[in-house]
């Protein structure tokens, strides 16, 4: 019943996604002694789901020793989390810290890609599409503008849904549309 998924090696420590019948479909990781254990968010007892909700982690990516992926912990919606220096899932957070990137609905982050330790993906927060984001210095997750400051690649709902995100030399490339090109 386990069917462990998205196998991804942190520093030496194996993370991956399973069912153990009992908590659902959430994150593990094989421990120091070489031992399969549940990996907590903040309230420990059930993994970031607690119950048999799961909270389906996918999208495992290693970032300079940092694992992030998505995550549903049941309120938040399906949103951007990873492991804190503690061992501990914790939420990414925007400039708005409480509940995610979109707080409730989820930002549906998707196309995870490193780029020289910087996390870039695609999200939607509500209120500028789906658009390009990034990790900045500070573990904040910000929109990436273009040329015009203020809503990202395209402005206004509709968002320039950036996908096939790719690592060249450093640089991200990627599909967007922006409405004029």
């Amino acid at each position: 019943n386990s069917s462990p998924r998205y196998l991804t090696n942190v520093n030496g420590t194996l993370y991956f996604g399973a069912n153990d019948g009992i908590n659902g479909y959430e994150l593990w990781r094989i421990n120091s002694s070489g031992v399969a254990e549940l990996v907590e968010d903040g309230v420990a007892g059930g993994g970031i789901a607690p119950g048999a909700a799961s909270s389906s982690p996918d999208l495992l990516t290693n970032v300079n020793g940092t694992l992030y992926f998505r995550a549903n912990d049941g309120s938040s919606g399906s949103e951007l989390w990873r492991i804190n220096s503690s061992g501990v899932a914790e939420l990414v957070e925007d400039g708005v810290a409480g509940g995610g990137i979109h707080p409730g609905a989820g930002s549906y982050p998707r196309f995870l890609t490193n780029v020289n330790g910087t996390l870039y993906f695609r999200a939607d927060d509500g209120s500028n599409g789906e658009e390009l984001w990034r990790i900045n210095s500070s573990g904040v997750a910000e929109l990436v503008e273009d040329g015009v400051a203020g809503g990202g690649i395209r402005l206004g709902s509709a968002g320039s849904s950036p996908e096939l995100l790719t690592n060249v030399n450093g640089t991200v490339y990627f599909r967007a549309f922006d409405d004029s090109n």
